[in-house]
């Protein structure tokens, strides 16, 4: 009982503007891979499936990461300034609210819920929030009228996080899910 020769056929790498880079290869001789690699680039074409999971596990490290004050990425957040809990208080904002909660439309938009912005398409998964101010949180800002405000990040992927959108891309492609 011999074995089949294999012929595998690359094409060159190509990018083209709509649908990005592109690269094709064809294995002849081993049926079940072939149909293999054939089935996972058909999955390939459109991978909205794997990118809503992605978005929900986006979704969840932001929300873990507000709950824990900037501890799930890993830069827990400073604290309020004398300032700021000042002004809280004359705007009748509760004395024990947390940082970054005013009226709670940051809160509700890293929980997923309004001023969230995901978008999930063929190829990709955006997760983030629309309130303007979330810039400031983020990168922080200094000024002359209202002090200065720290970095307290807000949005980022972890480690743990990017491993397992991997782990679901390649289930996907692979047909476990």
């Amino acid at each position: 009982m011999g074995l089949e020769p294999v012929v595998v056929v690359s094409v060159p790498l190509t990018n083209n503007f709509r649908s990005g880079p592109s690269y094709g290869i064809t294995i002849e001789g081993l049926p079940e891979t072939s149909a293999m690699l054939q089935d996972a680039a058909a999955r390939g074409e459109d991978m909205r499936p794997a990118m809503a999971q992605i978005k929900v596990l986006f979704t969840e490290g932001h929300k873990a990461n507000f709950d824990s004050k900037g501890g799930f990425l890993g830069t827990p957040w400073a604290p309020l300034s004398t300032e700021t809990e000042a002004r809280k208080a004359r705007e009748g904002i509760p004395a024990l609210s947390d940082i970054l909660v005013g009226s709670g439309d940051l809160q509700e938009a890293l929980s997923g819920g309004k001023g969230a912005r995901t978008r999930v398409s063929r190829g990709s998964v955006s997760v983030g929030v629309s309130p303007f101010y979330a810039i400031f949180a983020q990168g922080g800002a200094k000024g002359a009228r209202r002090g200065v405000e720290p970095k307290r990040p807000i949005l980022g992927i972890t480690r743990e996080e990017q491993e397992e959108s991997i782990s679901i891309l390649t289930d996907y492609l692979i047909g476990r899910v």
